[in-house]
């Protein structure tokens, strides 16, 4: 019970099975085009980091949600992009391991039809990006990237 927030872990979220509408608008005028884009999913199946549960190679919590996107990017002559993004994704796992010493016992074959989701927990995360390209040409292009990653899960 608590809450974990592990930057030094590696940080992995999946939307296996997500549903959901979206929404881009694009606008041109002159030689500039500005585009911006909003997705809201419902996610039927999606994974998550763990901190705790660590099962075979499994490293992960089952769950469900939702996640919302959001980009927008702005093109100058069609020589320099830049774009800047959010990705959101809340992932709830309700069905979890109350005894981690009964996890050690088991066998090969009673593992692949355990009926757990994980760890009971509520996870958050956040991705933020920043993306500057610039054509020098038709082919040859420099492009500076830069990303953040937030997670926050709360145990129950």
């Amino acid at each position: 019970n608590g809450r974990t927030n592990n930057n030094t872990a590696p940080v992995y979220i999946s939307e296996a099975a997500a549903i959901g509408p979206g929404i881009i608008v694009q606008k041109k005028k002159d030689k500039s085009t500005v585009q911006f884009a909003v997705h809201l999913s419902g996610i039927i199946l999606g994974a998550s980091t763990s901190d705790h549960f660590k099962l075979e190679d499994r490293d992960y919590n089952f769950g469900s949600g939702f996640s919302l996107k959001l980009s927008s990017s702005l093109q100058f002559k069609q020589r320099l992009t830049i774009s800047l993004f959010s990705e959101d994704y809340f992932l709830f796992s309700w069905k979890g391991v109350d005894d981690y010493e009964v996890l050690k016992q088991l066998t090969i074959n009673e593992i692949d039809f355990l009926n757990v989701q994980g760890d009971k927990s509520s996870t958050m995360l956040n991705l933020l990006g920043l993306t500057m390209k610039y054509s020098l040409n038709k082919r040859v292009h420099v492009v500076l990237r830069a990303r953040s990653f937030n997670r926050n899960t709360l145990y129950t």
